[in-house]
């Protein structure tokens, strides 16, 4: 599993998604050789401030994940340059109806 960017759906064999602008995605902390955010970290969020001083783009990588690690943190970066981060707290294996259960946090428009 992994997120990608919305505008590469048509690379993946998906049908164009309207409207798609680019994102950034750090999929894999552990990749990143350092933990940018952890759950702690992400429960605690009451603002922007501290995603803020995350650089995604540079630390950015798609590298799939499993679900050997709960909770995740996936971190991200808008096309407008918002950051978030989305919280795995759960995967939930149904056949083709599986799905994820997470929180989202994103930084507001200023």
């Amino acid at each position: 599993m992994f997120f990608f960017l919305p505008i590469k759906f048509k690379k993946l064999s998906y049908e164009k998604i309207p409207g798609a602008t680019p994102s950034h995605f750090i999929n894999k902390q552990e990749n990143v050789g350092q933990t940018l955010l952890d759950s702690d970290g992400f429960d605690q969020l009451g603002s922007g401030s501290v995603v803020a001083l995350i650089d995604v783009i540079s630390h950015k990588n798609q590298a799939p994940f499993n679900k050997d690690l709960i909770p995740r943190i996936v971190l991200f970066q808008t096309f407008d340059g918002r950051k978030g981060a989305i919280k795995i707290k759960e995967y939930i294996s149904e056949g083709a109806q599986s799905y994820l259960l997470v929180d989202i946090k994103i930084q507001k428009i200023p």
